[in-house]
């Protein structure tokens, strides 16, 4: 009897203990978990600032590329500017120079005609410093996008990724108006690589994308989400512009189902975001989890031991007493004559 009673004062002591253990643990693991997340979050979204700052860098390189060219072609008085032949005198000599300074792949003026005046690798072909580029190859500068947005917005506008017809490479095209005494006198442009960004993407530790504003992934430390438009990250993109830069976005990756976290920050028109498995993020708080519960274990195993032993301690002058009891009563029920 007293056996089972060491037993259940043992079992019900520890039982008490398990479940503070339990709530202890749980509630250890969800602020660990909150922890490490803030930590990830605010991790990421230095990251991407970093990241961000980079990329607005290039564009002001390229902003002041194209601010300086302006000035210069404005210190030419209009009737140098005002047709095809005066900015091949005046415009001409100086695209060159500038292209060779900015390793750019082109750098023209498109007249209010629609023709081009550039230096690329087609006038590299015909070894020429810049060459006419419109009407004789079916081309009008007026249709394209590069044109027209930075007529219309009279500012800097950075074009969406494509590929250069003269190359063949993935580039960007910054372009702007030029004025001389409030007339038009043309949009000027550079194109730049993509490599050029790729290349700073290749240093990247994390997961990281770019992509313009048709969500196309032009630059990404994954090399397999280059070029094309992933209908996965089109929803995180379209998630990022609903709750705004540097917010935590769930989502599911289609092709393997699993889930990721990821985060975002809007460079001009394009956006940069990194992202990372919930798994890996979670798992330091698993590994948490796992030696609480062993310690909880050990600790409760331990402590069944001891208290059996203790609990037998101060039981055993109780077992005295029932045993002389239990001889009385068989001494006066004449059942033993001791």
């Amino acid at each position: 009897m007293f056996k089972s009673v060491k037993i259940k004062i043992s079992l019900i002591s520890n039982l008490v203990a398990i479940i503070a253990l339990i709530i202890l643990g749980i509630i250890s693991y969800v602020f660990s978990k909150s922890a490490i997340e803030t930590r990830l979050f605010e991790g990421n979204k230095n990251y991407l600032a970093t990241v961000a700052v980079s990329l607005r860098s290039n564009d002001e390189v390229n902003d002041r590329t194209l601010e300086n060219l302006a000035n210069l072609i404005s210190k030419h008085s209009f009737e140098e500017l005002d047709n095809t032949e005066h900015l091949l005198d005046s415009v001409g000599p100086i695209l060159k120079s500038y292209r060779n300074v900015g390793n750019y792949l082109g750098v023209y003026i498109a007249q209010p005609n629609g023709e081009l005046i550039v230096s690329n690798a087609s006038s590299d072909a015909e070894k020429k410093d810049y060459i006419i580029f419109g009407k004789a190859q079916n081309f009008d500068a007026r249709t394209r996008d590069w044109f027209i947005k930075a007529k219309e917005s009279g500012k800097i506008n950075k074009s969406n990724a494509y590929i250069d017809a003269v190359t063949n490479k993935p580039c960007f095209t910054y372009s702007m108006p030029v004025y001389k005494d409030g007339q038009f006198v043309g949009v000027i442009g550079i194109d730049i690589s993509i490599a050029t960004v790729q290349d700073q993407f290749e240093d990247l530790s994390a997961r990281t994308f770019a992509l313009d504003s048709k969500k196309f992934i032009y630059a990404a430390t994954d090399k397999t989400l280059l070029g094309r438009v992933s209908p996965t990250i089109s929803k995180v993109c379209d998630e990022h512009m609903k709750i705004g830069d540097y917010k935590p976005i769930y989502y599911t990756r289609a092709a393997t189902g699993e889930n990721r976290i990821a985060m975002c920050v809007t460079v001009d028109s394009h956006v940069v975001c990194t992202t990372e498995s919930v798994s890996e993020v979670n798992k330091p708080v698993k590994e948490m989890a796992f030696i609480q519960l062993v310690v909880v274990i050990i600790i409760v195993a331990i402590s069944i031991f001891i208290l059996y032993f203790v609990i037998s301690h101060f039981l055993n002058p109780i077992q005295s007493i029932q045993n002389g009891l239990n001889s009385f009563f068989d001494f006066v029920n004449f059942k033993t004559k001791n």
